[in-house]
């Protein structure tokens, strides 16, 4: 059985390259958000970090540091990450 923080990045990983350019007018994002760390160990640098939602229902992510291209949100992601991370809270 896989862990969940494999199913976790999983779920990063399936997400598209958003299309929204980087000077569409969106409006900020309602309320708070997640933010996913992916440690290689307990205490270790990030590997990944994907946070969102951001403005324009986009995720940002970056990879060593480094930040890569926006990730467009899917509607079900959230849900899916509160399911698989076992979390009975709701994000706006």
């Amino acid at each position: 059985m896989e862990c969940a923080d494999g199913r976790l990045a999983a779920l990063v990983d399936n997400l598209q390259l958003s299309t929204i350019g980087p000077d569409a007018p969106c409006p900020p994002p309602l309320g708070g958000g997640i933010r996913l760390t992916f440690l290689a160990r307990a205490g270790g640098p990030p590997l990944a970090v994907a946070q969102g939602p951001a403005a324009c229902g986009t995720v940002q992510f970056s990879v060593g540091g480094k930040r890569q291209p926006t990730l467009q949100l899917t509607g079900s992601f959230i849900p899916q990450v509160r399911k698989l991370a076992d979390l009975d809270w709701k994000v706006p």
